[in-house]
């Protein structure tokens, strides 16, 4: 999941959309952060090409996804690097030695 932050915006400060959940997160620059369900991609999209992140975020989002403010101190997950680096951290499971 890639964070976006969002430059010059005075109601939002990042944007992160899960492809598998279908979860939008936002993080709005009071620090609170909403997470919106069942959130198309093609919507997150749009979101991210409007002009007017918070206008559209209020027309488009709010009034038409059941969300959830998150705990204060949520932090979105930070994005592992690539498989290689995945798998090299991985122990070796003894189930699994021929």
């Amino acid at each position: 999941m890639k964070v976006n932050k969002i430059d010059g915006s005075s109601n939002i400060d990042e944007v992160a959309y899960d492809n598998f959940t279908m979860y939008l997160f936002v993080k709005f620059n009071s620090g609170a952060t909403y997470r919106y369900e069942d959130v198309p991609r093609q919507v997150f999209d749009r979101l991210m090409e409007s002009d007017s992140k918070g206008t559209f975020l209020n027309i488009n989002i709010k009034k038409n996804y059941a969300f959830e403010k998150l705990d204060d101190d949520f932090e979105f997950p930070k994005p592992i690097r690539g498989l290689m680096e995945a798998f090299s951290k991985m122990k070796p499971d003894p189930r699994w030695a021929w």
